[in-house]
């Protein structure tokens, strides 16, 4: 349930936001699909406008996985299923010898330094 802190127009979420929470429902749907990825294409549809205070369901899977890629599909909606907006995505899978910060931060003993 976004706040007004979020808000573009008055009671309204900014498309930004919108565009960061189908990024991060998709990252994470790639992210336990094939591990460490990052976004290199996302496509958005801003269906319907997003008020403050809506209570929101995010939603996202997996379309299809080959050795270096992931396709994704996210979406938003209300609880009654109305959506709102949905995105596509392709997310790059990188090289499991990840730098030190994204290592510690999910915990994997790879990216730390010796």
């Amino acid at each position: 349930m976004p706040s007004d802190l979020y808000q573009g127009w008055p009671g309204i979420l900014h498309g930004g936001i919108t565009a960061c929470i189908l990024d991060e429902a998709m990252g994470y749907a790639a992210l336990f699909a094939a591990g460490h990825c990052v976004t290199a294409r996302m496509q958005i549809k801003l269906k319907q406008t997003i008020h403050t205070g809506d209570a929101l369901v995010i939603t996202s899977f997996v379309r299809k996985k080959t050795r270096k890629l992931v396709d994704t599909v996210a979406a938003v909606t209300l609880q009654d299923g109305t959506v709102l907006a949905e995105s596509t995505g392709t997310h790059y899978i990188v090289d499991n010898n990840v730098g030190p910060g994204l290592g510690n931060m999910l915990g994997s003993q790879k990216g730390k330094e010796q």
